[in-house]
Order: C-alpha cells, then structure tokens, then sequence
C-alpha cells in the first residue's frame, strides 16, 4: 500500500526510500554503498520472516519467487527490526524475465536499488 503524505497524496513509487539516495546511470538508478563482508550462512527473506529463532547467525538473501517478499516493498518499516537482528543483507532482487518488457525489467530493477538504498540508510549491512 503506498505511503499516505497528505489526505489526498500518496507516494506511490515510495520515494521515501530514496530521499537523500544519489543516482546514476540513464535511468537514475540509486546508487549503493559496497561491501567486502562474506555471509557466513544465508537464509531466504520469507524464512527468516516465519521463523521463531534466537539465530539470527546469517545474511538475508532474497533469491525466491517475487511474491514471496513483495510485502518488504509494500511495508518496509514492518519489518526493520527484525531484519537488523541478522548479520547483514544481500541486496533485494526482483524478477527480470527475458520475455518481460524491459520497462517492467528496469522497474524491477529500481524497486531492488531502492530497497537496498533505504536499508543501507537504517544502518543495514
């Protein structure tokens, strides 16, 4: 559900997650800060979500079907703080299909870049 920012406003491409981010590229894609850390172990965005667990000893990774994180993108703030207990994040990566119009592969991957932006800004690894 898009952000509400005034009572017949919304933001629906979540700005929000790219406020201060900077761009680059032909489609201004938000640029994102690197890492040299190595995930010891990975665990899938759905099942990090699900589980009742006191291990939070790995990285978050997003290599499942679409649907199956869709509501990070919906909601993000829901889950920030169960997402800081773990280790760290690999960047979130939608579906890019070769058959898909490359409009919907480069909204794709926006949505990724802009995630992965605003994590990184709530201090995410």
């Amino acid at each position: 559900m898009p952000v509400r920012i005034t009572d017949n406003m919304y933001d629906v491409f979540h700005a929000y997650l790219v406020q201060d981010a900077e761009y680059d590229g032909r489609i201004e894609l938000p640029c994102l800060k690197t890492s040299n850390k190595i995930p010891n172990r990975v665990i899938t965005f759905s099942k990090a979500m699900e589980r009742k667990t006191s291990d939070y000893d790995c990285w978050i990774v997003f290599y499942e079907h679409d649907y199956k994180f869709e509501r990070l993108w919906n909601n993000p703030t829901k889950y920030l703080d169960k997402l800081k207990k773990y280790n760290g994040i690999i960047s979130p990566d939608f579906g890019l299909y070769r058959n898909m119009p490359l409009v919907l592969q480069e909204y794709n991957t926006y949505r990724g870049r802009a995630l992965a932006s605003w994590l990184q800004k709530m201090e995410l690894r």
